[in-house]
């Protein structure tokens, strides 16, 4: 599915370079299958929107499935590159960092399933991995994994001190300095005026500078504007014609290109995509230079959550949309139905016990917890509690003649840090549902997955054990 949609849109796309009928010179490609396949899926590796780049991901695994190495060869094999050749506009800057972050991103996953296919590039991957001079830290994580996994399956064999560096390759080489060392230096007090200011200037987005650029120079203890210095001359070295964030280089803007997170991976501009990654780069830097500091937070790793932040939401290296089920048919439901001359949440009770699998009586499955839309839009909650069986009735009743949009039960509630906890106390119901809570990160925009596949509500422990 994910490969007919790249072919439809690219197919669209190059035929507006006819003219009279003739192909323009140059922005044909040859009529080989393997170039043509792995031209597409370059181009859609480095768009400026975050869904196609993981499109083209999934591409690259169904040709892993469908014994297709011969274009992946040619993807690994040419990562090097900074354009998409005729599959791009030749008159817009090509992401290629952004192209080769997804290889890398897609060669990791698919070292879990092809361990010993995936070997085969261990040279292209290494190049990344063991990169010292101007290491982009997403690049080496994700390269480092993927030769990891292959050492680790037997299917690949490495020099004892490679393997050493591999694992330590998302760590810093300094010994841990537990204290605070910055005082005053936070974005907002600025640069000194002692300090004079870098021959160019690459202005960053103020909530990308006040948060992410900000909390990586707390994690070193350097002032914010240090900080935003290396990245304006990594910026400068990746395009010297690019001053601002918010330069497009000719391609189209996104007025809405927000949410309550201010700048995100869903679409950028080109100043964007140079920002992100100087980012990565600039972590690069400060991380061999600098011990990390206990100034951000997060003292027990902040480095690790740091990075964290920008890599998968899981870290066993599958995606959200390993564990994303199709939608189950008996959810595409409709629950408006016309009243008068409007539209009004239906009452009917067969249909309402059907949400939660009860029809005449109850199966072998039923429906505890579950948050989805129906198919024409109303948001469903179901949520349980356990009762005495003889309060059972009263209880519901009880319920009933509450107002529905306050209705509740109490549940656990879990996270990364305490564990389970409960969310709230009623008398009469004993919970017995947790329900975990976090955010997606670097896939969040897979169009295959959904936050919901990591975030799967469970039974409490004591009734686990009790089952």
């Amino acid at each position: 599915m994910a490969l007919a949609r790249l072919l439809s849109s690219e197919a669209s796309r190059l035929a507006d370079n006819v003219v009279d009928g003739t192909w323009q010179k140059g922005l044909y490609p040859k009529a080989e299958i393997d170039e043509i396949a792995e031209g597409l899926i370059w181009r859609s590796l480095g768009s400026p929107y975050a869904t196609d780049r993981w499109r083209g991901a999934h591409c690259i695994r169904s040709f892993a499935r469908f014994g297709r190495w011969g274009i992946i060869d040619r993807l690994a094999a040419n990562i090097a590159r900074k354009d998409a050749g005729p599959f791009q506009a030749s008159e817009l800057p090509f992401f290629y960092l952004y192209a080769r972050l997804w290889l890398l991103i897609a060669l990791d996953r698919m070292a879990l399933d092809y361990p010993t296919e995936v070997a085969r590039y261990k040279e292209t991957l290494l190049s990344f991995a063991l990169e010292n001079d101007a290491p982009h830290v997403l690049m080496r994580h994700f390269s480092a994994r993927a030769l990891l996994v292959c050492v680790d399956s037997g299917a690949l064999k490495l020099p004892v001190k490679q393997v050493t560096q591999l694992r330590k390759s998302d760590l810093s080489p300094h010994t841990r300095l537990k204290k605070k060392i910055r005082k005053n230096v936070d974005f907002y007090s600025g640069r000194p005026d002692s300090e004079p200011k870098p021959p160019f200037e690459f202005h960053l987005d103020y909530d990308f500078h006040t948060e992410d650029v900000d909390n990586l120079s707390k994690v070193f203890g350097q002032p914010c504007w240090k900080v935003a210095d290396l990245m304006a001359e990594i910026a400068h070295g990746l395009d010297p014609d690019v001053e601002s964030m918010d330069e497009s280089a000719g391609r189209e803007t996104l007025l809405y290109r927000r949410d309550y997170r201010g700048i995100t991976a869903h679409h950028q501009m080109h100043g964007q995509q140079l920002g992100h990654h100087a980012l990565f780069l600039a972590a690069g830097k400060l991380l061999q230079t600098y011990p990390v500091t206990d100034d951000w937070w997060y003292e027990s790793d902040p480095w690790g959550e740091w990075l964290g932040r920008y890599a998968l939401t899981r870290d066993d290296g599958l995606w959200l949309s390993d564990g994303t089920d199709r939608t189950p048919i008996d959810t595409v439901e409709f629950l408006l139905e016309r009243k008068d001359k409007d539209f009004v949440i239906t009452g009917d009770r067969e249909k309402l016990l059907q949400l939660v699998s009860v029809g005449s009586r109850i199966g072998k499955e039923l429906v505890v917890e579950g948050d989805w839309h129906s198919a024409d839009n109303v948001k469903i909650a179901i949520s349980s509690a356990l009762v005495p069986s003889k309060k059972a009735a009263t209880l519901a009743r009880k319920l009933t003649r509450e107002e529905p949009i306050t209705v509740w039960l109490p549940c656990y509630r879990e996270n990364d840090y305490d564990g389970e906890h409960t969310q709230g106390d009623k008398n009469g119901y004993t919970p017995w549902i947790v329900l975990r809570s976090g955010e997606a990160r670097l896939d969040e925009y897979d169009p295959y997955g959904v936050p919901a596949a990591s975030l799967r509500p469970r039974l409490a422990e004591e009734f686990v054990k009790f089952c």
